[in-house]
């Protein structure tokens, strides 16, 4: 008798603990629910068209090339350094060739020297005209795609007026296969001090 009460309790918590209680019911739909959003997230994702990308996140996320002309520091009239901020899509090669064409109101004359720490092996700079040349001397590393890299220019005089809209045109250039990687027009952002 006393095997059969203990079997008939056994049986009464298998049979309590096995109904789904609020708990399991509420548990079981925050658990759709959290599935359903994971779900929708991930279409979302990969809808995305930079985000959803096979590949290398570091390449697949650099759609378009991204240029920055600032003149730190500037001065009206003044001569002063200016950073080129280059993201490219593509890679740099080890002999790339970068031309800045500016507008006459900038003066060139005090432009004598320009590097990088980002881009190794460093440049040769000429000027021709309104024109600054600046070529990789091919014993430095290729730049990656995405990677950001400052290329430092100084002294160029800067206008009279800093609040006016200038652009200056780059272009960047592989000479292996005289292919144009980057040819936009920049506007320059004067940072004052």
């Amino acid at each position: 008798m006393k095997k059969m009460t203990h079997l008939i309790a056994i049986f009464e918590w298998h049979h309590f603990f096995s109904q789904p209680t609020f708990f399991d019911r509420f548990f079981r739909k925050s658990m759709m629910r959290t599935r359903l959003v994971i779900a929708l997230g991930l279409v979302a994702f990969s809808a995305h068209p930079i985000l959803g990308q096979q590949g290398n996140a570091s390449q697949s996320a650099v759609k378009q090339d991204s240029l920055q002309l600032v003149a730190m520091k500037a001065k009206p009239n003044q001569p002063g350094i200016y950073h080129l901020i280059l993201v490219s899509s593509d890679s740099l090669p080890r002999n790339a060739v970068f031309e800045l064409t500016f507008p006459p109101d900038f003066g060139l004359e005090p432009l004598e020297v320009a590097g990088s720490r980002d881009i190794t092996g460093g440049l040769r700079l000429q000027k021709k005209n309104r024109t600054v040349v600046l070529q990789r001397t091919g014993l430095g590393n290729p730049v990656p795609p995405g990677k950001t890299a400052i290329l430092k220019l100084g002294l160029i005089r800067n206008p009279a007026i800093l609040d006016s809209v200038y652009a200056v045109k780059v272009v960047l250039r592989n000479p292996d296969t005289s292919r144009i990687i980057i040819d936009k027009l920049v506007r320059v952002h004067f940072q004052l001090q």
